[in-house]
């Protein structure tokens, strides 16, 4: 990039700032969000001015005699998180209103990952589950950092992916805190976990990041396929209901009681049921509904 030949006046600047740390991706990548959320106010006023560890790039203006000028740059970035912004007086002279007489600078900014990596998560009440793979050859990357974080940085857990690129988590909530900036529903990680991924692979000098949120999930809900999901730290009951007899004979009472089994992640059906302490019955011809209190040695002789 230093050996492009600048014509002229320079068309803008480029800033790219790199982000290392959990903590300070999270922090960039709301900053980030929260700047294009409000639109044309944030197109007047720079994110990396003033930053430390920023480096710039000024951008050639095209030739005067091209009767269309038009010029793609690219920007070389290494492997990892950036924020990169671009700062032109061209464009807040034609799009901005002027300050005292003068154009001011028009500031467009976004966030870029360069990972080698692919970092998925699932989150689960009684544990959840990371995968890492690469992404050039597409297989599973072994003796991977896996770092999960709240919105806030704070960390909740590690591991390491084994040979098959998992790892495996427990004692994480399935509910992720909120947090306390009062501005968490202006991104994506409002409440969330933020889930990192960091691995060296063979050959490479430079080693290789890769995030997710664990609310990342568009198109691909459980509820669109059917599968019964639940967030809640309690586990889920399920009512079944026996009866005595089929309720066709409207003279006869018919009698039925619930079993209500909890779903855990390992345990066997009606392993060890909870009877919900109430016998209901009714009449076809007067329906009505009575409630009895049920002895579970009751339970054994009625089959």
């Amino acid at each position: 990039e230093a050996a492009l030949p600048i014509k002229g006046m320079l068309a803008g600047k480029v800033s790219d700032l790199k982000a290392t740390a959990d903590g300070a991706i999270i922090a960039w990548f709301a900053k980030v969000q929260q700047m294009d959320n409000r639109n044309n106010q944030s197109r007047t006023e720079s994110l990396l001015k003033g930053q430390a560890g920023v480096k710039t790039l000024d951008l050639p203006e095209p030739g005067n005699n091209d009767p269309r000028p038009f010029a793609v740059v690219g920007i070389l970035l290494a492997p990892g998180f950036h924020v990169v912004e671009i700062e032109s007086l061209k464009l807040g002279n034609s799009l901005l209103e002027k300050t005292a007489g003068k154009p001011q600078p028009m500031f467009v900014r976004t966030s870029a990952l360069v990972p080698n990596l692919g970092v998925h998560f699932k989150l689960g009440r009684e544990n959840s589950l990371a995968w890492v793979t690469a992404l050039d050859k597409g297989k599973p990357m072994a003796n991977a950092k896996v770092r999960v974080s709240t919105c806030d940085g704070r960390e909740v857990a590690t591991a390491t992916t084994n040979p098959q690129g998992n790892a495996t988590f427990t004692g994480i909530s399935p509910q992720a805190p909120i947090c306390d900036s009062g501005k968490s529903r202006d991104y994506d990680g409002g409440r969330a976990y933020f889930v990192s991924a960091r691995a060296m692979p063979p050959g490479d000098a430079v080693e290789d990041l890769a995030f997710t949120w664990s609310n990342w999930s568009k198109g691909i809900e459980p509820w669109r396929f059917n599968v019964r999901t639940s967030q809640e730290p309690q586990p889920d009951e399920r009512a079944h209901t026996w009866t005595n007899r089929p309720p066709r004979d409207s003279l006869k009472n018919c009698y039925w009681r619930p079993l209500t089994p909890t779903r855990m992640a390992r345990c066997k059906p009606f392993a060890a049921p909870t009877l919900c302490g109430l016998q209901a019955w009714w009449r076809a011809s007067r329906p009505r509904v009575g409630c009895l209190p049920i002895k579970r040695s009751s339970f054994k002789r009625w089959r």
